[in-house]
């Protein structure tokens, strides 16, 4: 089992307002959803030490990666997160 300690958004993340990007298109719009099922469908564990290390995410060759800096904290992973303590 790995247990993870109560720390601060990797310094990658500079705020939790920063959620959802902006995006321009309906089609971008899907895009984001679809990966962000993708990042959903993952392993929890694997997800909260890669967002604790500040790591980008492969999630597949067609949903690419998941990069916290660019991509933010999904909307799903926001009380996941306050729930395992990893943010206030």
């Amino acid at each position: 089992m790995i247990l993870l300690n109560r720390i601060t958004a990797p310094a990658t993340c500079t705020s939790l307002h920063r959620s959802v990007p902006l995006v321009r298109s309906p089609r971008e719009r899907l895009e984001r959803i679809h990966r962000e099922d993708a990042l959903e469908a993952m392993d929890r564990t694997f997800v909260l030490e890669a967002f604790t290390r500040g790591e980008s995410v492969c999630m597949s060759k067609r949903h690419g990666v998941w990069d916290w800096s660019r991509d933010g904290i999904p909307a799903w992973l926001l009380p996941v997160l306050i729930d395992a303590g990893l943010l206030s």
